[in-house]
């Protein structure tokens, strides 16, 4: 899109903009209004004058909208609001505002969106097929039982996942999730809002997750969204807040089961435990477990729980020390990591690879591919030699 090229004079003339596109962005946007007037150093009155018609904004003050609201300045010019699909279904049990998200969390739906959109595109151009390759569920289905298959079906050796640091689970079990036609995406939104959330109204299934969170219950979020991919459900979440709340969602509740059975099966969990002699009770003992496993506590408190290996007393009475502690820290941004290195931690193998076979395939362009993987023209090299064909 070329920019515009406007005189200083120009800038402080109003524009006839329509009202309904400025209301449009802002409610969209996830800003409230008086935060946003302080962020253009002006007042309420006057942004609700803009999207009433009342009065319009210089050119200069759509480019201060366009930048903290994260549209591009031509959405202004608009005839009408364009479509946008809706947030995906709230399954946040412990959120105070159900269906209200963070601003941050907001530009992260609607860049998930982009990125499912671009990978039909992109497939669409290598003929690739857009339907998972995987069999689907209902929630009618013993979610244990799925588990167990789904497990089988990846090729989740118990030995072999236990040799894994967490680090390499979460890159194993995420490589074998986007070879089923999955698209696996990571991005920081603020911790407390969504854990991830999970697309599938549209092809290819995309699931995002937050890479604030700490790697072992991003683990089990990524198999948590996994399940929604299942049940065919869009749906954002906090799949670790819901373990534990008896008021849970029944899709959440199928999707922890799932998740929980799949990443620790029932009988490899038993085992285990038998092996011990100290009390599963005894903290130390709960710790190493959870090391061994790489999983969180208060996931593997659950699975304990399900698995009949503690009562519910134990249960509770173990859950209130780890909520006592707080939730572990938030995992480091990307701070000194090279371009190249994040940008495949963020769109993953899958999606690296489209764009590779695409500018083979003369489909696009290195412009283009600047643009969908978002790394300055050196280093797109560098990302595509990084992706697994």
């Amino acid at each position: 899109m070329k920019s515009f090229e406007v005189t200083r004079e120009l800038k402080e003339i109003g524009l006839k903009v329509k009202p309904d596109v400025i209301a449009w962005a802002i409610d969209s946007s996830g800003w409230k209004t008086e935060d946003l007037a302080e962020k253009l150093k002006t007042n309420k009155i006057i942004i609700d004058r803009w999207t009433t018609g009342d009065s319009a904004p210089s050119i200069r003050q759509l480019e201060e909208l366009s930048r903290y609201l994260k549209r591009p300045l031509s959405v202004f010019f608009l005839s009408q609001p364009p479509h946008e699909e809706p947030p995906p279904s709230d399954f946040r049990t412990l959120s105070k505002n159900r269906g209200e998200f963070d601003k941050e969390t907001l530009l992260v739906l609607r860049r998930a969106r982009r990125l499912q959109r671009l990978s039909r595109e992109l497939s669409e151009n290598l003929d690739t097929p857009l339907k998972p390759l995987l069999a689907l569920a209902s929630l009618s289905d013993n979610a244990s039982e799925v588990g167990r298959f789904k497990r089988q079906e990846l090729h989740i050796i118990d030995d072999t996942q236990m040799e894994w640091s967490d680090y390499e689970e979460f890159a194993e079990l995420r490589s074998r999730i986007e070879e089923l036609g999955i698209f696996v995406f990571q991005m920081r939104m603020p911790l407390p809002d969504a854990r991830g959330f999970a697309l599938v109204d549209e092809p290819p299934p995309v699931i995002v997750l937050n890479t604030r969170d700490h790697i072992r219950p991003r683990i089990f979020t990524l198999i948590h969204e996994l399940g929604h991919v299942l049940l065919k459900i869009s749906g954002i979440d906090s799949p670790e807040a819901s373990i534990s709340n008896p008021r849970a969602d029944k899709v959440e509740k199928w999707c922890n089961e799932f998740a929980a059975e799949f990443l620790l099966p029932r009988a490899l969990l038993a085992k285990e435990v038998q092996k011990m002699r100290e009390s599963i009770s005894d903290e130390k003992v709960l710790t190493r477990l959870s090391n061994r496993f790489n999983v969180s506590k208060s996931m593997l408190l659950y699975k304990l729980l399900k698995t009949d290996l503690v009562n519910y007393t134990t249960y509770s009475s173990m859950m209130d020390v780890l909520r006592s502690k707080g939730p572990p820290p938030e995992e480091e941004g990307g701070i000194g990591v090279p371009q190249d290195v994040r940008c495949l931690r963020e769109r993953g193998n899958r999606f690296v690879s489209l764009v590779s076979r695409n500018i083979e395939k003369g489909s696009i362009d290195y412009g283009e591919a600047v643009d969908l993987l978002s790394v300055r023209l050196v280093n797109v090299d560098k990302v595509l030699s990084r992706a697994h064909r």
